[in-house]
């Protein structure tokens, strides 16, 4: 499992950030405070505040595939 600290600043980053998860063939999570929503959902990650940074956590036997899919994201 690997996780990253991500930064969604448009309505239209999170629809591409979920196309983008949906190309990874394992789980993915996103994490705000104490809700947890699955980052291939497309409604999930907009009831997020997206205003704070969030917590993106992939269960995967391949990070580096994983990081680079998202590095677009991952906040610095």
């Amino acid at each position: 499992m690997v996780n990253y600290t991500i930064k969604l600043k448009s309505f239209e980053d999170i629809y591409e950030f979920v196309k983008k998860c949906n190309q990874l063939d394992c789980d993915a999570d996103l994490i705000c405070g104490r809700a947890t929503v699955d980052a291939k959902s497309l409604l999930g990650v907009f009831s997020l505040d997206i205003n704070r940074s969030l917590k993106l956590a992939i269960n995967t036997n391949n990070p580096f595939l994983a990081e680079r899919i998202m590095e677009p994201y991952i906040a610095a």
